[in-house]
């Protein structure tokens, strides 16, 4: 009996945390009011990645929302590390890392990005103000 019951809860507290984690995250369509990031490769991988983002308030919290495209598969490691060593600071203070929640799509310009989905993800409700982003670097060899 015991070796059954220690895996049913197991299972059963899993089941419980699905929905929680499930409300941290939530998408909003990219408008005019996300902020816009441009980063241009040169040379023999030249290409460039088109990033926005913003901090929006939902239902009592705090999200950050972003999305993102690539010109060019050979872009993916590179902006795929960027994204995994960024992060969003509030006042100062660090909240949120690893911005690989952000949603790639398909994109040519910032134009083409308006009506997409941006990806989100709670953050401290104490982020009320001067939001800044930072991503690591994208190094690649050929």
């Amino acid at each position: 009996m015991k070796i059954f019951l220690r895996p049913a809860l197991v299972l059963c507290a899993l089941l419980m945390a699905v929905p929680a984690l499930a409300q941290q995250t939530r998408q909003v369509p990219v408008d005019d009011t996300f902020s816009t990031y441009l980063n241009r490769w040169t040379g023999g991988f030249a290409g460039r990645m088109h990033l926005v983002w913003r901090p929006v308030r939902l239902d009592g919290q705090t999200y950050v929302c972003g999305a993102y495209a690539i010109t060019t598969s050979q872009l993916n490691s590179p902006v795929n590390k960027m994204l995994r060593n960024g992060a969003i600071a509030s006042n100062g203070q660090l909240v949120a890392r690893n911005l690989r929640f952000f949603n790639r799509v398909s994109a040519q310009s910032f134009e083409d990005l308006k009506g997409q989905a941006a990806n989100c993800q709670a953050i401290s409700n104490s982020a009320t103000s001067n939001f800044e982003i930072s991503l690591g670097n994208g190094d690649f060899s050929n």
